[in-house]
């Protein structure tokens, strides 16, 4: 059985030497890049938990029946999510 690689892994390696770079470049800019970090993660939750707030009734798991709306819901989640992330960080 062939071993399954991290499809992430390569981005890990990357965001790994980046935030080694600006350790470097500049030290006291990593504390703002964390906290902006954790800024958006809380709105990516707030978006997901909006989400499933305003929609109760349509989950996604609860339309595979049907791919079209199974689609249209994921879309609806994904908007919802980007608009609420991309509002968070207008806000920064």
């Amino acid at each position: 059985m062939p071993k399954k690689h991290n499809k992430m892994a390569i981005w890990y390696a990357i965001s790994a030497v980046l935030l080694v770079v600006l350790a470097i470049i500049a030290r006291q800019q990593i504390g703002l890049l964390l906290l902006k970090t954790i800024y958006i993660s809380i709105a990516l939750a707030l978006g997901y938990y909006a989400d499933r707030t305003i929609f109760a009734a349509y989950r996604p798991f609860e339309m595979r029946q049907e791919p079209i709306v199974f689609a249209a819901v994921m879309i609806r989640r994904a908007l919802l999510v980007s608009a609420v992330v991309l509002a968070f960080a207008i806000g920064l």
